[in-house]
């Protein structure tokens, strides 16, 4: 083989970075460093072939021996990258020479003769570039010449950077949420910083600096929910990258440093907890893994897998072993993952009802027969991928049957095929405004709304409330991007772990603009244990506006077509799930179905789209129409209440929700559960209720403290504000003590 030898290229310039020291660093004069050090590069050699990386290990042995052809212009190309890398790690395992320079070779004609041929967010890229530039740098360092690793830096820094859209230096975009808060700070130029640390410190200092000053707060306020706040696709996507540089922080340092909270390994279950039966997951936010005949899930899996290797979790490691997972994860396995940890099988124990807390406020709530149910307050709306729908919720059983009728890069089943994407008047006007969620709209002909939103009736979406958000401060101190507040939150489960009951009530009034002057939500959902339903669901609204002839609609998406009779709505899924929708109130009620088959995105009267083709996009989730109620007459505080029950569609649908209204409440009955919430907004200290021949009472938002029925005594928490008990007859319960 020729000798390395350097080309000419520009002299590297030191950053100067305007951020703080990161609070570490790399250890001097030592390679590796990157995922593996000279500490755990013994253990990783042993771990190499154990049963659990057989898989890992065969494909990247292929890829290392992949040969590299030097083509006379290099076309970006994934697994050519990823096979220089292999290279390099087969170098550094195996103190294989001959692989180790035929890396450095290939990665200098990639830097030297690349082209990227245009494609969307180009900047991936790239940084896979630099990515595999840097690790090649860190394995093969022995190998490479001073001036060969100058001409490697000199590359990434002006030939690649300028492509990046964080720029270069790395300054630009924030690290709240959009792609500064993916792959190009989390992973391409921090490993670069890792593997440079010796020869050029100002890369690591601005890069780890700025991630220590911009991107921990957002990620230790949020991820103590127990979640993230990019929905269903953008979530898991943007968490891999919170967690392969929290990872990368972690082996620098064999074990000693988290960049990130720990918490994160509660995002990492709650992902898994969102899944239903169909092993889909509950559609939140824009979605992009529906594209197709498959949803999606590898990044899941990447996510149980990544987080398992940070906090030795042996559930979320079996998941990640398990199935399909991103193909950029095949080598790192083999450098991160401690098969001491063992495997505890997460179809088995994973929790069935999961809560996740303030700063997110969500329920998702699966029945043993295979019903499931999620309820949102979303407190602090993060823009860019979320949905404008605090206060969401949705509905499965054998399918989804209250759905978020997502349409993110929709294709309409017209003569054009026309593409709606990222931006389309069907995202801005539809797909992320509440008219597309289960939420409440309060329709002002005059509310002040930016033009590209339109009008629907929906949440705040002027100029303050939309923009995302760079720093944490600017999310803090925007009064409309804090949007919600959880009053009250309460679960139970049966002994196998499957729901009992779950209920999750809000205060969202700052999600919509000042034509609402009080809004509240309780959402309860409880596993009715008899013959033919498998779940009910009530939804209950207090809505108090600033001017009475604000129309509000309650409304509820499906997949299937609605079927009205008095005060009732039916929708049936194709796949043989059904549920059935009884409103109570307003007594007034006027019930109707908005969209069919062909007409999906109806707003204000205006269709922005026709379907897509049903056959070859067969799991989205857009949506049929939607369920609509609004009262005849117009009123300042309206009451909405909704019951619900799902069962197969083949089953009667002979029960009926009633109404019951006593001093302070409403409350409604169906199937042996009588479901209490307060009409005052600060709650009930006592209440009378007849239980009829007997039925369980589930009461919510009542005042904490110490209760009793006459007879027996009861503990409201704070947390809980709620009372559930057995009873029959006229049972009267009153507050004694706080």
């Amino acid at each position: 083989m020729s000798e390395i030898r350097s080309q000419s290229f520009t002299p590297v310039t030191p950053l100067v970075s305007p951020f703080g020291k990161p609070p570490v660093y790399p250890e001097a004069q030592t390679h590796p460093r990157i995922l593996v050090t000279p500490a755990s590069i013994g253990k990783v050699k042993e771990n190499l072939t154990h049963p659990d990386h057989e898989a890992a290990y065969k494909a990247f042995t292929e890829s290392a021996e992949a040969p590299f052809d030097y083509p006379e212009s290099f076309e970006y190309s994934f697994p050519m990258l990823e096979s220089i890398a292999d290279k390099a790690l087969f170098c550094l395992l195996f103190d294989d020479r001959n692989m180790g320079e035929e890396a450095v070779r290939a990665i200098l004609h990639v830097l030297r003769t690349l082209t990227v041929s245009p494609r969307s967010d180009i900047c991936r890229a790239y940084g896979h570039v630099m990515y595999t530039a840097a690790r090649v740098y860190d394995w093969c360092f022995p190998l490479i010449p001073e001036d060969v690793r100058e001409e490697i830096v000199s590359h990434c820094e002006y030939k690649l950077g300028p492509n990046f859209e964080v720029g270069f230096p790395p300054q630009y975009q924030g690290m709240v949420t959009g792609h500064g808060s993916e792959a190009q700070m989390f992973r391409d130029w921090l490993t670069l910083g890792i593997a440079t640390f010796d020869e050029h410190p100002d890369i690591y200092d601005y890069v780890a600096g700025r991630i220590w000053e911009q991107a921990v707060a957002p990620r230790d306020y949020y991820y103590r929910s127990g979640a993230h706040w990019q929905g269903s696709a953008y979530g898991p996507d943007r968490f891999i990258h919170d967690l392969f540089c929290d990872v990368l922080f972690r082996k620098m340092t064999d074990g000693r440093f988290h960049i990130f909270t720990e918490d994160m390994e509660k995002a990492a279950v709650t992902f898994l907890c969102n899944i239903r039966a169909d092993n889909e997951p509950f559609r939140d936010g824009d979605d992009f893994a529906d594209r197709g005949q498959k949803y999606y899930t590898g990044a899941y899996r990447t996510c149980a897998f990544l987080a398992s290797a940070l906090y030795k979790n042996p559930m979320l490691r079996d998941c990640g072993l398990r199935g399909e997972v991103l193909p950029v994860v095949s080598s790192v396995l083999l450098l991160v993952d401690d098969p001491a940890v063992g495997r505890l099988d997460y179809t088995k124990n994973l929790p069935r009802v999961r809560y996740a807390g303030s700063p997110r406020g969500q329920y998702t709530a699966h029945t043993r027969n295979g019903a499931s149910v999620y309820f949102k307050i979303g407190e602090s709306y993060s823009a860019n991928h979320e949905w404008k729908d605090s206060g969401n919720f949705m509905i499965f059983y054998k399918g989804s049957l209250a759905s978020a009728s997502n349409c993110y890069e929709y294709f309409s089943d017209d003569e054009e095929n026309t593409f709606h994407g990222y931006a389309s008047e069907l995202d801005f006007r539809y797909n992320k405004m509440t008219v597309s969620a289960n939420c409440m709209l309060v329709y002002d002909p005059f509310e002040n709304v930016e033009e590209r939103w339109g009008n629907s009736g929906g949440q705040k979406a002027d100029a303050e409330s939309n923009g995302e958000n760079e720093y944490f401060h600017e999310w803090m101190e925007k009064s409309t991007i804090n949007r919600a507040k959880i009053l009250s939150h309460s679960h139970r489960t049966h002994r196998d772990g499957y729901l009992k009951y779950c209920m999750l009530s809000g205060d969202h009034t700052n999600a919509y603009s000042d034509k609402i002057k009080d809004y509240r939500r309780t959402s309860v959902a409880i596993d009715p244990e008899c013959d033919g339903k498998e779940l009910l669901v009530f939804v209950y609204d207090r809505l108090e506006c600033r001017e009475s002839d604000a129309k509000k609609t309650w409304q509820m998406h499906t997949m299937g077509e609605y079927t009205l009779t008095e005060g009732r709505a039916v929708t049936t899924h194709k796949n043989g799930g059904k549920l059935v929708c009884d409103t109570l109130l307003p007594k007034d009620a006027r019930l109707e179905v908005i969209g069919n088959d062909r007409e999906r995105f109806i707003v204000n009267g205006v269709n922005l789209a026709v379907k897509c083709d049903d056959e070859k996009f067969p799991v989205r989730e857009d949506g049929r129409g939607r369920l609509t109620v609004s009262p005849a007459s117009p009123a300042r505080v309206d009451y909405f209440l909704n019951a619900m029950y799902v069962t197969d569609s083949g089953m009667s649908e002979e029960a009926k929700a009633t109404l019951a209204e006593g001093d302070g409440y409403v409350a409604a009955r169906l199937s042996g559960k009588t479901v209490l919430f307060p009409t005052v907004t600060e709650g009930l200290d006592e209440f009378t209720v007849d239980l009829g021949e007997g039925c369980e009472l589930y009461a919510t938002n009542l005042m904490p403290g110490k209760w009793t029925d006459g007879k027996f005594a009861f503990i409201v928490s704070g947390e809980e504000r709620m009372l559930v008990t057995e009873g029959c007859g006229v049972k009267k319960y009153r507050r004694i003590c706080e």
